[in-house]
């Protein structure tokens, strides 16, 4: 039997077959290589990242437990800064308090005496005027310190310089104020009795005494830690110029003036400082002594003769003992009239020392009736016109007169 043979389409299409059929199973087979290494990759990479990721939460869990250990400690560092804070702020109450002690709160008060003279409601009051006057000035210094500084534990120390003597013969001197000299030394006891850092001192008569240990006692206090305030009752110019020294040397906040005139000093006043005045405490006007011996003649002959003034024959009949008594209690009004009479009794020369006593005794009064006065003013007089308006009297008398007045002028 005879084998066909195939056409060439036939052969054509077969062909054609087998290379789709061997393209598709390569396909296949590239298809399952290509998908297979994809899948390793991918299964590789998740691997990687599932590694990763474990690594990842072993470290977050390291790092969680170490914000642990970090949260205590910034607790406890937090509770240490607040024990911390609090013993700060208790040392700093510590330290405020340990500068107040070292600072201190010293208020010193500086009195010129000879200017800033108690009022004579107080001084007329002796020894309860004094304390009066201790207390009035305490209160009032405390009252102006806490309005304007605050509350704080304030010392005060009173230091006041005069001459009693001085203010003594000013009294007497001025109309009104006589009997102030009797009770002047009581007050003074009285102030220095009322507490015990305040000291009323008598400097002596002594010019600028006064002056001079209250600079110095400025001088000295006011640079002291301790010192807080410094009262300056100073009622002159004088003072500026120690005033302006501590202003400039950077103590001026230290200082008040305590103001005892109603006027006070326009030098003073130039400086700007603080002003501490006290109501009815210190006398507000300058005293002014009187001219005691402008009295008309028309009234001389009468005022002599009420005065218990000795005559010649009356000083003829004087007993030894009385003219003791008479020398031992002071020189006496009569007795200085005795010696411008008798000339054998005015012999004897001044010396230098009597000058200056004569000055500072010119005028002290004694008993009632009687005049003490100082016989070396009388020694000194000298003829004066004013004999010839008393020559009509009868010569004792004038001569009486004429000691009198010159006594007055002198005084």
């Amino acid at each position: 039997m005879a084998v066909a043979t195939p056409s060439p389409l036939h052969v054509s299409q077969d062909f054609e077959r087998r290379i789709e059929f061997g393209f598709d199973q390569l396909k296949s087979k590239f298809s399952f290589v290509l998908s297979r290494a994809l899948t390793n990759k991918i299964s590789a990479e998740v691997f990687n990242f599932l590694d990763h990721e474990r690594v990842s939460r072993e470290k977050l869990q390291q790092l969680e437990k170490e914000l642990d250990v970090y949260k205590r400690a910034v607790d406890g560092l937090r509770a240490d800064c607040g024990r911390l804070e609090a013993l700060q702020n208790e040392t700093l109450k510590e330290n405020e308090r340990l500068q107040d002690l070292v600072k201190g709160h010293r208020v010193i008060t500086l009195i010129d005496g000879d200017g800033a003279i108690f009022s004579k409601d107080l001084i007329s009051q002796g020894q309860q005027g004094g304390h009066h006057a201790a207390r009035t000035l305490s209160d009032a210094i405390n009252k102006y310190l806490s309005a304007n500084y605050g509350n704080k534990p304030y010392q005060l120390w009173v230091y006041l310089f005069y001459n009693r003597r001085g203010l003594t013969d000013t009294f007497n001197r001025v109309v009104g104020l006589g009997s102030l000299s009797k009770t002047l030394e009581e007050f003074h006891v009285g102030f220095n009795q009322a507490t015990e850092r305040f000291v009323m001192v008598d400097v002596g008569s002594l010019k600028e005494a006064a002056d001079a240990k209250l600079k110095v006692h400025l001088q000295d206090d006011i640079q002291l830690p301790q010192t807080f305030k410094i009262n300056l009752g100073c009622h002159d110019s004088g003072y500026v110029a120690s005033l302006r020294s501590q202003i400039t040397a950077g103590f001026g906040e230290k200082l008040i003036l305590l103001k005892g005139y109603t006027q006070m000093a326009a030098q003073i006043a130039a400086l700007d400082l603080p002003v501490l005045e006290i109501p009815d405490l210190f006398m507000t006007h300058k005293l002014t002594p009187t001219n005691r011996w402008a009295i008309p003649l028309t009234s001389l002959n009468q005022m002599v003769t009420n005065t218990n003034i000795a005559t010649p024959d009356d000083w003829s009949k004087m007993s030894i003992a009385e003219s003791d008594e008479v020398e031992s209690s002071g020189t006496s009004y009569s007795r200085v009239l005795q010696r411008a009479a008798a000339p054998n009794l005015r012999t004897r020369e001044r010396s230098p020392s009597s000058t200056e006593a004569s000055c500072e005794t010119s005028y002290v009064q004694g008993s009632p009736g009687t005049r003490h006065v100082n016989p070396d003013v009388v020694e000194s007089f000298t003829y004066s016109p004013i004999e010839a308006q008393t020559a009509s009297l009868h010569p004792v008398l004038s001569v009486q007169l004429q000691a009198w007045i010159e006594v007055q002028i002198r005084a």
